[in-house]
C-alpha cells in the first residue's frame, strides 16, 4: 500500500516541480507516449491533479472485489515509463547535478540541527510543532524511534517547499527591524 501511495503522490508531484522551475516544458519533449495519451499531450499547473486522479482511479478500478492492489498493465508501462523519463530529464538534469553538492549540504545541516533539537529537547523547535507533537503520531512510535530514525522520517516528509522552508529558518539570519522601521 505504501508503494501505490508513494507512487501516486511524487509522480505527478515532480513534474509539477519541475515545470515550476523550468527544468522541463510544457510540451514534455521526449515523454513517453503512452503517458500523453493517459495524461494529456501538455503539461500545466493542473499535471499533479492529472496524474493524481488517473493513477487513483486506475487503481480503484483495477482492484476492485480483488484481493490484492494492482494498477492495470498499460497504467503499469506508464508509471514505469514516466518513472525512466524523471530519472533522466528531472533528477538527472544537468542543472540539479551542479546543485547536488550544495543540496547535500543543506540535508546535512537540517539532519544536524534537529537531531541536536531532539537530544536537547528543543521543545521550540519544527520537529517538535511540525511532526512530533501532531496527535497522529503514534506514542509508540515518539518513544521507541531512535532520534535518528525520527529526523530521518521528518526530512523524508517534506515537501521541496517546506525543504526550503526549514533551511531558510535555520540557516538564514533574520533581519532585525531598526529604531524607525527601516532595515
Amino acid at each position: 500500500m505504501v508503494r501505490f501511495a508513494d507512487t501516486i503522490a511524487y509522480l505527478g508531484r515532480d513534474l509539477k516541480d519541475a515545470l515550476e522551475v523550468n527544468l522541463i516544458s510544457e510540451d514534455l519533449p521526449g515523454f513517453p507516449e503512452n503517458c500523453r495519451e493517459l495524461f494529456g499531450y501538455q503539461a500545466g499547473d493542473d499535471i499533479n491533479w492529472i496524474v493524481l486522479d488517473t493513477l487513483v482511479k486506475d487503481l480503484i478500478n483495477n482492484s476492485f472485489n480483488k484481493d490484492v492492489l494492482s494498477f492495470s498493465d498499460n497504467v503499469s508501462e506508464c508509471i514505469r515509463d514516466c518513472k525512466e523519463y524523471n530519472m533522466e530529464h528531472i533528477y538527472g538534469s544537468p542543472l540539479l547535478v551542479r546543485e547536488k553538492k550544495k543540496i547535500g549540504n543543506m540535508y546535512g545541516l537540517i539532519f544536524e540541527t534537529f537531531l541536536t533539537d531532539l537530544m536537547d529537547e528543543n521543545r521550540e523547535s519544527l520537529i517538535y510543532s511540525d511532526m512530533l507533537d501532531l496527535k497522529w503520531i503514534s506514542p509508540v512510535y515518539r518513544e521507541k524511534a531512535a532520534p535518528v530514525e525520527i529526523v530521518r522520517d521528518f526530512i523524508a516528509g517534506m515537501t521541496d517547499r517546506y525543504f526550503e522552508y526549514v533551511f531558510n529558518k535555520i540557516a538564514v539570519p533574520q533581519r532585525v527591524k531598526g529604531r524607525y522601521g527601516g532595515e
